[in-house]
């Protein structure tokens, strides 16, 4: 039995209206998804017509036709809802998202109208059973006993009994996860560090998405791990202020009763044309073991760099009114060209000498640092003292 996986999906900004244009996609995609049994797909924004939303940007949401689009172009869709874009227009926007989806009879997981619900698990197949299961990092309206959200990090209990659950049903157990830095190539220690619990928990398979950006892969024993598939049908302003954004990966996973194979296709977004097609190579998609410490300090230092990409793109889209809410603030290729907006920091001389720092600085830094950012920030000085 075959799966496919995709990274991240949203029909918002400049891929709101993708459905409607499908010869956008090159046949090949389509030739590889249809060639699976089932593919998961990382669905992240709600179907509503509501707008009321406490975001002030980046408030995603997809028409409901999406739903009619990916049925008929990508065999046996499976929906997770799992990542940090599904609540934007609240608990409102997820039950309409779940009334749509089940309108479609698609199945999903990773959200639902309470905690047991979100944690839901899928089982795929009937001679070969895969069973699966997801989460996303973001602590904003999760599902807890009695109100609807998604599945989240503050279930990791719950999933790792469920995951025991399947264990005992199935072949195979995959783990679907939302999260990782964005915008880096490769997973900082302590993300890896997580995504191995999964295999200790009793996954096979574990494969992420969030980072918008292609990672690695690597095996553990006989188990594997997809750090990021980037993106799918996905593209934003503060991604196209991002290196790498513009590319993405397609796994389909081949399962046997005592073994399991992948094959790949790598994704390619033309953004002048708004196509997409796919390319033969990308550095990226590797075993990240071979080089792994010189990898992860490189992007750790270049963390830096894409917060203040962030925070200049922040600053110019706020010159611009929300016409709709849905839509983001600016067309960046009015203003400048992608390779305008990153050339200044990822131009940076990454061997420039250490800054030196002062233990009672640190301390007091370290003490204002949110807990979810502690893990990030010493891995961040690590980086600049350890080149």
């Amino acid at each position: 039995m075959k799966i496919g996986f995709t990274g991240d999906v949203a029909f918002s900004e400049y891929t709101k209206d993708l459905y409607k244009h499908p010869k956008l996609i090159d046949k090949n995609i389509y030739d590889f998804l249809n060639n699976n049994d089932y593919n998961v797909i990382n669905f992240e924004s709600p179907i509503t017509e509501s707008n009321l939303t406490k975001k002030s940007a980046l408030a995603h949401k997809s028409s409901f036709e999406a739903l009619d689009y990916i049925k008929k172009y990508i065999k046996n869709p499976v929906l997770s809802l799992a990542n940090n874009h599904m609540m934007d227009f609240g608990q409102r926007g997820l039950l309409d998202t779940i009334k749509y989806v089940k309108s479609e009879k698609l199945p999903f997981m990773g959200a639902g109208k309470n905690e047991d619900d979100a944690t839901k698990y899928l089982i795929l197949g009937k001679d070969i059973k895969v069973g699966i299961i997801a989460a996303q990092y973001k602590n904003y309206l999760i599902a807890t006993s009695d109100t609807p959200g998604t599945a989240q990090n503050a279930h990791f209990e719950l999933i790792k009994k469920k995951i025991a659950e399947l264990k005992t049903k199935v072949d195979w157990v995959v783990m679907i996860y939302h999260g990782g830095e964005e915008f880096i190539n490769t997973p900082l220690p302590y993300t890896r560090s997580m995504y191995k619990k999964f295999l200790k928990w009793g996954a096979d398979i574990v494969v992420a998405h969030h980072p918008h950006t292609v990672q690695g892969y690597e095996k553990v024993g006989n188990k594997t791990i997809f750090y990021s598939l980037g993106n799918f049908i996905f593209d934003t302003d503060f991604q196209r202020a991002q290196e790498g954004t513009d590319e993405g990966v397609l796994i389909s996973i081949d399962f046997s009763k005592d073994s399991y194979s992948f094959d790949q296709l790598l994704l390619k977004k033309d953004r002048d044309n708004n196509k997409l097609g796919f390319i033969n190579e990308n550095i990226h998609f590797c075993d990240i073991t071979k080089k792994y410490g010189k990898s992860w300090r490189s992007e750790a230092r270049r963390l830096k760099d894409i917060k203040e990409r962030k925070k200049e793109l922040r600053q110019y889209r706020n010159q611009f009114l929300l016409s709709n809410l849905y839509i983001e603030k600016a067309d960046i290729k009015n203003i400048c060209s992608f390779d305008q907006l990153v050339k200044k920091n990822y131009g940076k001389d990454l061997d420039e000498a250490p800054e030196f720092i002062h233990t009672n600085r640190f301390v007091r830094k370290f003490r204002k640092l949110r807990k979810a950012n502690y893990k990030k920030f010493i891995c961040m000085k690590i980086a600049s003292i350890i080149r």
